[in-house]
């Protein structure tokens, strides 16, 4: 479980730290605040295999002409360079990853990131680094849209943790094979059910093989079967939430924007569904524009000790410094329920 988290020199951020991270912690501000970048820092901070972490978090910014440079914040002169440390009970010290991205020789159009773990240092150099000694984790290349990682050393320390983007339809690992996960944990008939209260007539999430090797995930109503990827965004969003919640084992898993697509009615299944896995131990932390989407969740809770599991960050960025503003679980149903302020 993260508890904390510091940045540095992250996508504009030159300095930030968020502490009090809940099992249940959402992540809310305006455009530009910063939220996505904490969730690609707990992604590599956090993560068993931080070059690996490192490679996923450059794949999700396409289009750029140097997507191997997104992640850092502009330096005027020399490499670019970001310092992450993330804080929690399964760690003795702060766990502190160093990146240094340079642009290679040989070829010249090649980024090189390298991802390096800090050794213990006394906490307040958690964020600068200088006085611990680095051993190299390995490296990842960026040519174009090619990422490639090349891990040197593996890191046992780490956690898993999932990076969910439901607005990406696209994006991420089969829904297939997410669905096997989920099932062999047990939990496919709960998502289904979860579904079924949405999708009129819904029998069953099935998989079939649609030739050339592919597994396609298939709706059956009874009498028809229809693909997933025809069903419409705001269902294929709300299976990619649920399933990937029902997947993870434990550890961490970030939701970037759940409300993106979704029906009112849809937001609460995934809230219910987020509330699920954090009571078996998943910790979930999401980024949100959507007030419903918290106000779902603190529905949910079903009293006070559930409350007290949820926490809502109100992230701000200024002059490349984060600040932001934790309000407990118990104060946000509050402030909520009495006097609906807007907790973005």
């Amino acid at each position: 479980m993260v508890t904390g988290i510091g940045v540095r020199n992250l996508r504009g951020i030159r300095e930030g730290r968020i502490d009090g991270l809940t099992e249940l912690s959402v992540l809310v501000g305006v455009n530009g605040s910063g939220k996505s970048t904490l969730l690609d820092a707990i992604l590599i901070g956090a993560s068993a295999n931080p070059v690996e972490a490192t490679a996923l978090a450059t794949k999700r910014r396409p289009g750029l002409a140097d997507p191997g440079k997104w992640l850092f914040r502009s330096l005027p002169a020399g490499p670019l360079i970001a310092y992450v440390s993330v804080e929690g009970p399964l760690w003795p010290a702060p766990r502190q990853l160093h990146l240094t991205a340079t642009v290679g020789a040989e070829p010249p159009t090649v980024r090189r990131i390298e991802v390096r773990m800090l050794a213990e240092g006394p906490s307040d150099a958690r964020l600068e680094g200088q006085s611990a000694d680095t051993f190299n984790l390995g490296v990842v290349s960026v040519d174009g849209a090619a990422v490639t990682a090349s891990s040197q050393t593996a890191h046992g320390d780490g956690i898993q943790v999932r990076l969910v983007e439901p607005g990406s339809i696209a994006g991420g690992e089969p829904l297939s094979s997410v669905r096997r996960q989920a099932r062999e944990h047990g939990r496919h008939d709960a998502v289904r059910e979860l579904a079924a209260t949405l999708i009129p007539d819904l029998k069953d999430i099935t998989v079939e093989d649609a030739g050339n090797a592919r597994a396609v995930l298939y709706l059956d109503y009874g009498d028809h079967i229809l693909p997933e990827a025809v069903a419409g965004d705001g269902v294929r969003a709300l299976l990619r939430a649920c399933y990937e919640l029902a997947a993870a084992p434990g550890g961490v898993v970030l939701i970037e924007e759940p409300e993106v697509h979704l029906h009112p009615g849809a937001m609460r299944l995934v809230a219910r569904a987020m509330r699920a896995a954090a009571v078996r131990g998943v910790q979930v932390i999401i980024s949100t524009h959507s007030i419903e989407i918290v106000d779902y969740l603190i529905a949910e809770a079903e009293n006070a000790e559930a409350l007290k599991r949820l926490s809502v960050h109100r992230v701000r960025l200024e002059n490349g410094m984060m600040t932001h503003r934790l309000i407990p679980g118990t104060e946000a149903a509050f402030l909520r329920g009495e006097i609906e302020e807007d907790l973005r």
